[in-house]
């Protein structure tokens, strides 16, 4: 599917839905959005939820983790 709003929001959608289970897996999803402000939303959900379940890793996968815009670490 090429890149757009239409994969925008089957991405944000698909990630949304399995950010729960697994968490990694959801935020590599969303970081191939191609609008930054749905990009950075749907990281910044994803890591709010992780912390709630592991607040160290979600930190440490945000902080290594190639692509993650600026600013996101500090909206967690």
């Amino acid at each position: 599917m090429p890149a757009g709003p239409v994969r925008d929001e089957a991405v944000d959608g698909f990630a949304d839905h399995v950010a729960s289970e697994d968490p990694a897996g959801a935020g590599l999803w969303a970081l191939t959005m191609a609008n930054e402000d749905s990009r950075i939303a749907r990281l910044v959900t994803i890591g709010q939820t992780w912390k709630n379940q592991d607040e160290a890793a979600a930190r440490a996968w945000l902080a290594s983790t190639p692509g993650v815009p600026a600013g996101v670490m500090e909206k967690v």
